[in-house]
This record gives C-alpha cells, sequence and structure tokens, in this order.
C-alpha cells in the first residue's frame, strides 16, 4: 500500500507555473490580460509549456517546446515576453532580494513599441514598465503560484516510477510465495 501510495505522489507532482498580468493603457483606453506559463515537462534539453493568455474578451492558448538555452517567449533565463533588444542596466535589491535591472522594447498590441525597464529576481521576470506617447505598459509577477498536474509525456523518465513500482511489487509476490504466505 505504501509502494502504490509513494507511485501516485510521484506521478503526480504539480508542474512550475508561472503568472503574470499585463495592463496596457492607450490613451486612458485599459486593456489587461492574464499571462499564465505552465511548465508541463523539463529536461535538459528543452521545456514543455503551456501559454495561456485571457481578458478583454479575450482567450488563448498554446503550447510550446523550446530550448533551455534560449527558452523564448518563456520568462526566465532572463527573457521577457513580446519584447526584444533586451540590455543590462545595473544590479539592484527589490524586496530584500538580489535583482537585475535590463532595458528593451516591447511590443504592446501588436502596433505599438514602446521602450521599458525590465526587472529580474533569479533571471525570472519580476516586473516591466514603461511609457511612450500616452501608451503605458505595466506587467507584474503574481505571488500566488498556480499548480497543475502535467500531462503524462511519452518518454521513458516518466514511465520510471511505474516500472519500479512493478518490480517491487514483483519482488514482494515472489518473497510472499517463498515464506508460504501465497
Amino acid at each position: 500500500m505504501l509502494t502504490l501510495l509513494l507511485l501516485l505522489l510521484t506521478l503526480a507532482q504539480p508542474s512550475h507555473s508561472l503568472l503574470y498580468q499585463v495592463t496596457i493603457n492607450v490613451n486612458n483606453t485599459l486593456y489587461t490580460y492574464d499571462y499564465n506559463f505552465s511548465i508541463l515537462y523539463q529536461n535538459t534539453t528543452n521545456i514543455v509549456f503551456n501559454l495561456t493568455i485571457t481578458g478583454n474578451n479575450f482567450y488563448q492558448l498554446k503550447t510550446y517546446t523550446v530550448n533551455t538555452t534560449n527558452p523564448y517567449p518563456l520568462p526566465i533565463n532572463y527573457n521577457a515576453f513580446n519584447t526584444s533588444k533586451i540590455s543590462f542596466i545595473k544590479n539592484t535589491i527589490i524586496n530584500g532580494k538580489s535583482a537585475e535591472i535590463y532595458s528593451g522594447y516591447f511590443d504592446a498590441l501588436g502596433k505599438y513599441t514602446i521602450p521599458v525597464t525590465i526587472y529580474f529576481i533569479n533571471g525570472t521576470l519580476y516586473s516591466l514598465n514603461g511609457t511612450k506617447n500616452n501608451i503605458n505598459v505595466v506587467i507584474t509577477q503574481e505571488q500566488q503560484p498556480i499548480t497543475t498536474i502535467p500531462p503524462i509525456s511519452q518518454d521513458l523518465e516518466t514511465y520510471f516510477p511505474l516500472i519500479l513500482f512493478g518490480i517491487i511489487l514483483v519482488v514482494g509476490v515472489i518473497i510472499l510465495i517463498k515464506v508460504g504466505k501465497i
């Protein structure tokens, strides 16, 4: 029974999610969106994640497979979604944590390019803000992470706990037969 419980706990590990609120103000017209990056699977070379964007009567779900060295649009490793020409400015402290400040350009609503200041903590996007010609963009990381159960992948790594459970079960049955309990 304990083995079955351990197997279920191993298979039901929650994936990591990053949730951001994006607010774009164009001449006092507000556009708000939630970006939810749910990492489904990660190995040494690839990351598979879902990006769900909701807001203003808009819903979009896309699945990405990206290289770990260049995970764009995933906001890790000093990447920020919808941004370009990111360059380092300086190190700083935010809420007692070591952080880095970068500059870049944000593509707002597919038609406005806004110069922005980008803040990263441990290489993960923390916040972004910028203004140009009465157009303002603010991105903040939500502090309540969402956990989801990832779908089962077809990789051998996914089946390892099940294989281990099978081996333990067979060995247990053999021991019970030899002891005379079965």
